[in-house]
Formats: structure tokens, sequence, C-alpha cells
């Protein structure tokens, strides 16, 4: 069985069929009033390729489990059904801890979400330990959130990964990027929500790492089959890309050799790929809810669970 890598990126910034060029993942956060209209959700679907996967994050207050949860819940799920999404994410308010009463709420939740082949992923928040958020979410049926960024590799069948971005600028560093590689490796499938402004080419880094670890355990007899054999339609070609980071980088690359003039040529093919930018922009702007940024918010990030 050959292992399947979903990559996508925290944010939505301009038209669907762009992303979905550098992606093959999207995680949408379902909060009323910063989604797009249900006509444009229910046509996604058809300007991806079959193979690209949506989740849905739930609505803050579905995760606390507060007034407004049920309607919360509901819109939720109105926005997985327009997508046809395959996974549905939760997470769960700091206020929500390791107690009886928390147990029987989040039983009862994921057993409304838990309907056909969608699958539950859990983000709790909090005071957790690592081994006991990963006992409850066995328990429950439901795959826990990870940070694969830190700690010892974890050995999982299937795999539900946020990599925040870190540090200036919010970027990934190569450092984290190895350290997720050495997780998702292993699994037979991995759904990966990269966070931060250099999600696109973290996404290609990622790829060729996953793949490279992958042939250097074939290569040991680690592994005959499954785990380690990866399809290079589903994690990409990285020898070609869409991403014009990487455009301007081999240009940047290759213009440390040329001479004076072949530099002005440089400023003027600069110039050209700003004026196409904007051109991209407006034709962008037919869709005002087409930006959108499903990061997390801010605070205190419990530490991962290991199995």
């Amino acid at each position: 069985m050959k292992s399947q890598l979903y990559i996508g990126q925290s944010q939505l910034r301009g038209a669907l069929p762009k992303y979905a060029a550098r992606f093959n993942f999207f995680e949408l956060r379902a909060e009323q009033g910063r989604v797009p209209r249900p006509a444009i959700l229910r046509r996604w679907p058809s300007e991806v390729s079959p193979d690209f996967v949506f989740s849905v994050l739930l609505s803050r207050s579905v995760g606390a489990f507060g007034s407004g949860a049920e309607a919360g819940l509901e819109f939720g799920l109105e926005v997985a059904n327009a997508l046809g999404a395959k996974w549905l994410v939760i997470q769960t308010d700091p206020t929500v801890g390791p107690s009886q009463r928390s147990r029987e709420r989040l039983k009862s939740l994921f057993e409304r979400l838990q309907v056909g082949d969608r699958r539950v992923a859990w983000e709790p928040h909090g005071a957790w330990q690592d081994e006991e958020a990963l006992a409850w979410a066995r328990e429950l049926g439901v795959h826990l959130v990870r940070d694969v960024t830190r700690g010892d590799p974890v050995e999982e069948e299937t795999l539900y990964v946020r990599v925040p971005g870190l540090g200036i600028a919010a970027r990934l560093s190569s450092g984290a990027l190895e350290k997720a590689a050495e997780s998702l490796v292993h699994a037979k499938e991995a759904f990966v929500v990269l966070g931060g402004e250099s999600a696109a080419r973290a996404a290609q880094t990622l790829r060729g790492l996953v793949r490279d670890f992958g042939n250097w355990q074939g290569q040991r007899g680690d592994t005959t089959e499954g785990p380690y054999v990866f399809d290079e339609e589903t994690i990409g070609d990285d020898s070609a890309t869409d991403d014009d980071d990487f455009e301007s980088d081999e240009v940047e690359e290759d213009s440390e050799a040329l001479n004076e003039e072949s530099d002005g040529v440089e400023e003027e093919s600069d110039e050209v790929e700003e004026e196409s930018d904007d051109e991209d922009c407006d034709d962008e702007e037919e869709d005002p809810e087409a930006v959108l940024d499903n990061d997390p918010p801010r605070g205190r990030k419990p530490k991962r669970p290991q199995s």
C-alpha cells in the first residue's frame, strides 16, 4: 500500500485553484460570517482534483461547550456537507480539562460527528498530559492532532498534524520540518496543516524529506512495502512547482554569475512579475470571501502526545 501525504496551509489567499496547484489539502475554520457563501463552497470541490481533501475546523464555541455551541456545530456540519469534507476537527477550550464531565461531553459530541466515512480529529488545549490525551482519543475513537516537530517520532498509520509557524515572519525551520518528516514517514496517510508565511516552500521541502527518509529506510531493509513506498502523484514532484517564490529563488541564484547588463534584464523581469501578480490579484477580487486565515488563536500550546 502506498503512503499518501496531504499538505495544506492554514491560510487561503486568493482563488482556490491557484492554492490547489501548490497544496492538496485545506482546513477551513467554520466561523459564521467568515466563510464563503454556500454557493461558492459547493463549487469548490469541482475546482480541485479528485484527490484533494477538505477538512472543517469547527467553531471555537463548539470546543468551549458554551451557549453558542449547538449553532456553531450545525453551521460547521453544513459547511462540511457543502465541501464533502473528509475531516471534522474540534479544538477544545483550555477550560475543558480531563474530568469525568468532560469525558461525557466529548463522548457525546464525537458520536454526533462520526457519521459515515468522515473522520474526527481532536486538538485539546489546556491542562492535558501527553499520555492522557492520547489515551482519551483512542478510547473515544478519534485522532489526536499532533505537533510532530517536537519530541520523539510517533508511529501511527494515520496522522493529523499541525505545524505552527515560529520565529521571524512565522517561518518554518528546516530542523522542524526534519523532525516532522521522521514521523510522517511511518504513516500510511498523513494530513498536515502548515502555519506561517512560507508554507508553500515548506511543503515542497517536507515532501522531499519524507521521500528521502523513505528511500533511506528501504535501502536499510527496514521495510518491504507500505509506509515507505510513496506515490509521486500524491506527494508531488519537487522538480516542478507553480510557486513563484521557487522560481524567483532560481533567478536570484543565477543572477550572481551574470554581468551588469543581465542584472538590468532581471530587474525588467521582476517588474513584469509584479504586474502579473497585480493582474492575478485583480482576477481574484471577484470572490471577496477568498481571503481566509485558519490559524488557531495564539496562547498556551500543550505538549503533544507520543505513541
